[in-house]
C-alpha cells in the first residue's frame, strides 16, 4: 500500500514520501517539522477563505433585506369638513395635478362607493 504525502519545506525542496522509501534521501523528524503543509491546509489561508465566504453570505443576505422590504406607506388623514368635497380635496392635496386620478385613489383606499362626503368622516389620501 503506497502512501503519499507530499509536504513543501523552508528550503523550496519538496519531499515525497511512498511507503517507507523516500524518493530523495529520507528526512529526519526535526526536517518534517519545519516543513509547512502545501495547499488549502495553511491555517492562514483557511481564516482568510472563512472571512470572505462569511463577508460575502452577510452581503448577500443584508442585499436581499433592503432590496425585498416594503416601502414605508405614504398617505394622510383628511378630517372631512362643512362643504368638502373629493374635488376640493384632491385639488389641496395635489395641486397642479388632475383630481381625477386623486379622487379614484381616494375612493379605492377608502372603500367608498360613491362621492358623497359627511362632515367629520377620515379620509385616507395618497400622497
Amino acid at each position: 500500500m503506497a502512501v503519499e504525502l507530499s509536504r513543501t519545506c523552508s528550503t523550496n525542496d519538496a519531499v515525497t514520501i511512498r511507503g517507507d522509501r523516500a524518493r530523495r534521501k529520507t528526512p529526519t523528524v526535526a526536517q518534517l517539522g519545519r516543513c509547512q503543509p502545501s495547499g488549502l491546509a495553511d491555517p492562514m489561508k483557511i481564516t482568510l477563505l472563512l472571512i470572505v465566504g462569511a463577508t460575502v453570505v452577510a452581503a448577500g443576505i443584508f442585499a436581499g433585506i433592503t432590496s425585498y422590504s416594503e416601502p414605508e406607506p405614504n398617505y394622510a388623514t383628511v378630517v372631512v369638513s362643512r362643504g368638502d368635497t373629493l374635488w376640493t380635496i384632491a385639488r389641496k392635496v395635489k395641486p397642479g395635478i388632475d383630481p381625477r386620478k386623486t379622487i379614484y385613489q381616494i375612493k379605492q383606499m377608502n372603500e367608498l362607493e360613491s362621492v358623497n362626503l359627511k362632515p367629520g368622516q377620515t379620509l385616507i389620501i395618497p400622497m
